[in-house]
């Protein structure tokens, strides 16, 4: 079979991590400007 299928899929994992964090950082980040807008 595939001998680099473990390691693509690391990269992945590792890309998904990569996104949901930053997701949340955007999630943490993002509010802030709109409710400082609304006032």
């Amino acid at each position: 079979m595939i001998v680099g299928v473990p390691s693509v899929r690391r990269r992945a994992f590792a890309l998904i991590e990569l996104l949901v964090s930053i997701a949340i950082l955007a999630g943490l980040l993002l509010p802030a400007p709109e409710t400082r807008r609304a006032h």
